[in-house]
């Protein structure tokens, strides 16, 4: 395999040592720029979502929030099979739970 030799030039002659030397300074300055701005946006966005998962945590406990109570998902007269652990017959019989609504704290 040959190794590839790559030459600044700009226009028709070749650029010295301290322009590649700039030109060099000039892209790594510009890429620590991108990367810190990524970077920054990351931050800011992190914060963002922090402050207001904060903020809808304070008015859910302070009792400020807007929001309707959760639909209650419990349905009347569950029925639930129990499976013993052991290989003995057992006899299980059907329970049938009424799950009554819970009183609010904040009212």
């Amino acid at each position: 395999m040959k190794a590839r030799h790559f030459q600044f030039n700009l226009g028709s002659r070749s650029l010295g040592w301290p322009a590649k030397i700039l030109l060099s300074f000039l892209a790594l300055a510009g890429i620590a720029l991108i990367v810190s701005f990524g970077l920054l946006a990351i931050l800011f966005a992190v914060a963002v979502f922090t402050a207001t998962k904060l903020m809808l945590h304070l008015r859910r406990a302070l009792g400020l929030s807007q929001e309707a109570p959760p639909a209650n998902t419990w349905e009347h007269g569950v029925r639930t099979e129990n499976v013993p652990d052991s290989e003995a017959s057992v006899i299980v019989r059907d329970i049938e739970v009424e799950v009554l609504p819970a009183e609010r704290l904040h009212e």
